[in-house]
């Protein structure tokens, strides 16, 4: 690998075209260089991308139906890089994202690596790496990633066949890794390369990640049992820990115990499919290797903070915009006089804003509150956010 590997950037959207365009208008702000954009898209996320002032920068693909994997080889077949990165549609990278995991692929010579994923508040994290065993059992065994911040070497990613088209929407990530794994290849944790994960509803999840339906993930935890065990004598424990867990939810209000019954008879139909779908070998005609279209031109700005009183948001904002427009990276701090939590999100016109109390908990495990004045809290803050937002 050359000290500068080009680098290709799927994203695969599906029916959230708002979500999109807010992820595609962050990673103009990334700080490596050569990398390109693919957008692997339904009709409702082409006209997003084609709305944006520099959709000729990026290659967009008509999404195929099938599912998350066909999209995902979809990408790959369009990508000119040596290293192929994967970001979901409603996640925003951190400028220093990209470098950080080609850094790491380089550092450790691995085939594979994934970034932290911050929680829809911008703040706390989802996931800080793990593990999974051939029968499902989490942190433990292979060294896995998560889709929404994941890059892998191309030749190896091709070689191995891509995703497996028969995962549509879970554990497609967790099979490739298993089957990397399998292939005598390293996957390895990339900390510092962080996203922000909206975890905006979808066809499976409503709002707050509340379950629309299991029937994908309980045809996906059948398929890769078969696939990875060699049987699924472990779908009973699989389907007590989500039983139990939508009973934790009943209890605390998203959802009623009728939801509880649908649900785990929709889970219950997934797992039939996947205990009777064919397994067949993964395996993927790849086309001649296309141009690669560079995303962005423009030199690398550093990072700007801005600070000030949730009164003067608007003066704020005013001095804000510009400095986005001119491609320089802006984090913009807005505090009131409160105890309010606070939170960490990016806008339309291309600013990542944190905003809460000026006495409020950052970290969820944080004291509810704390005696400071307003110029140290925006040290502390500026201070907590550089390290994943400069290299």
């Amino acid at each position: 690998m050359n000290d500068t590997p080009r680098v290709s950037v799927v994203v695969a959207s599906h029916g959230r075209p708002e979500a999109l365009a807010l992820c595609l208008k962050a990673l103009r702000f990334q700080t490596y260089r050569p990398f390109e954009v693919i957008v692997v898209a339904c009709a409702q996320g082409a006209k997003a991308v084609h709305d944006l002032p520099f959709h000729d920068q990026m290659k967009l693909l008509d999404q195929a139906e099938g599912g998350l994997s066909i999209a995902r080889n979809q990408g790959i077949s369009a990508a000119a890089g040596e290293i192929i990165a994967f970001l979901d549609d409603d996640a925003i990278a951190d400028p220093p994202w990209l470098g950080r995991l080609v850094a790491g692929l380089k550092a450790t010579g691995a085939a594979g690596t994934g970034g932290w994923v911050r929680s829809s508040n911008g703040i706390s994290f989802e996931w800080t790496g793990g593990a999974v065993t051939d029968d499902l059992i989490w942190d433990r065994g292979v060294p896995t990633v998560m889709g929404t911040n994941m890059a892998f070497r191309a030749d190896i990613l091709r070689d191995l066949g891509g995703f497996d088209p028969s995962f549509a929407y879970y554990l497609d990530e967790t099979d490739l890794t298993q089957r990397l794994a399998k292939a005598g290849q390293l996957v390895v944790p990339t900390p510092s390369a962080q996203v922000h994960h909206a975890g905006a509803p979808n066809a499976q999840r409503g709002q707050g990640r509340v379950p629309r339906s299991l029937a994908q993930i309980g045809k996906s935890e059948a398929i890769f049992l078969r696939r990875h065990a060699g049987d699924t004598s472990a779908l009973a424990r699989l389907r007590a820990c989500h039983r139990q867990r939508l009973l934790r939810m009943m209890q605390t209000g998203p959802i009623g115990p009728e939801d509880v019954t649908r649900l785990m008879k929709d889970y219950d139909k997934g797992v039939s499919e996947g205990s009777s779908h064919a397994l067949v070998p993964v395996q993927t005609a790849w086309p001649d290797l296309p141009e690669f279209l560079p995303f962005v031109s423009h030199t690398p700005k550093a990072p700007t903070y801005l600070g000030g009183r949730v009164w003067q948001r608007r003066a704020k904002l005013e001095e804000a915009r510009p400095l986005a427009l001119d491609d320089t990276p802006v984090s913009l701090f807005l505090f009131s006089s409160s105890t309010l939590y606070h939170r960490r999100f990016f806008t339309p016109d291309g600013l990542w804003i944190q905003t809460g109390g000026l006495f409020g908990r950052t970290g969820r495990t944080n004291p509810l509150a704390q005696m400071t004045g307003f110029s140290s809290r925006l040290k502390k803050e500026i201070t907590r956010v550089a390290e994943n937002f400069s290299d």
